[in-house]
């Protein structure tokens, strides 16, 4: 289910990049399940020619994986 979920979410996200409405697609991260989800989504920005918008999507990522080390 949280994969079939975060599959949409991606899908949703690449819609974003695509029709380059970039910041909405920090409001469809947050409804990410697993930090490998956001990792693709990485390269998908990468593959779409859209770096900037891969380094924020990375440190997001990394300032979750963060978070979830000092909430245990």
């Amino acid at each position: 289910m949280k994969r079939a979920n975060d599959k949409e979410v991606m899908n949703a996200i690449r819609v974003c990049i695509m029709g380059d409405e970039k910041e909405k697609i920090f409001d469809y991260m947050d409804q990410m399940n697993f930090s490998q989800s956001l990792k693709l989504v990485v390269k998908m920005c990468e593959k779409l020619k859209a770096p900037e918008l891969a380094q924020k999507v990375n440190k997001f990522l990394t300032d979750k994986e963060t978070k979830e080390v000092f909430m245990k």
